[in-house]
């Protein structure tokens, strides 16, 4: 379960109130107001670290130049109304180095349909992709990246790190090679579905791996916008 994210209690809908309960011990906050929680995860924040990283946060949205995004999240912060945004703890490494176990990150809800290729998503596990990942109950969640819409042709190479989507290269910056494999595989995804792999494709449970390996387009929750948290880490995510 070291890649699932697992929901937990219900609380305030606010961006302050998360702060205080992830101060408090809690790892997470989802935009519904429902914290997330990393079952092997126990580890505390600070809460003047919290406050400095969503600061952080907020300077590095308007230096990657998406001031409307700062803004609205400073006014979130501010108001108490967090609607539309979700504070997350990253549980493992399968997001590395994009994504370091431990990190907090901010999320904005994405509508059906609506992601791109190259997103960092949370998404919903189907029950197939929940039982190879080992995940017990239901709406299991993972972060993964979205690589392939509806359409696409995905080729993970054998002996190598090379992703293509239709014939051409697709890189993503830091990720690690494909697992290891004897032969060539390739994925066409079906109409309404998408294809999704961690950074850290050797240790990442996703859909090279899940017995159905396509995920529907409802599935996706999030779009994970950035780090805030630690601040010394605080950043857009590419």
């Amino acid at each position: 379960m070291a890649n699932l994210i697992v929901v937990t209690s219900a609380t305030r809908n606010v961006v302050g109130a998360c702060a205080l309960f992830l101060a408090a011990g809690l790892v997470g906050c989802g935009g519904s107001g429902r914290p997330l929680a990393s079952p092997s995860t126990t580890a505390t924040a600070d809460q003047a670290g919290l406050k400095s990283g969503l600061a952080a946060f907020v300077a590095a949205a308007r230096a990657g130049g998406r001031n409307h995004l700062a803004d609205r999240f400073a006014n979130a912060i501010k108001s108490g109304d967090h609607t539309g945004f979700g504070l997350f703890h990253v549980p493992s490494r399968a997001m590395a180095p994009t994504m370091l176990a431990g990190d907090r990150v901010v999320g904005e809800r994405v509508a059906l349909g609506a992601g791109r290729r190259g997103d960092v998503v949370v998404i919903v596990l189907t029950a197939a992709a929940a039982k190879t990942c080992g995940a017990s109950g239901t709406n299991a969640r993972q972060m993964k990246r979205l690589i392939g819409r509806a359409g696409d042709r995905i080729e993970l190479l054998a002996n190598s790190g090379d992703v293509l989507i239709n014939g051409t290269k697709y890189v993503v910056v830091g990720a690690t090679p494909n697992r290891a494999q004897a032969t060539h595989k390739v994925f066409e995804v079906p109409a309404g579905k998408l294809f999704l792999l961690g950074d850290n494709r050797r240790a990442s449970c996703d859909s090279a791996t899940w017995s159905d390996p396509y995920l529907p387009e409802a599935n996706v929750q999030w779009k994970l916008s950035g780090i805030y948290y630690p601040p010394e880490h605080a950043k857009l995510l590419k």
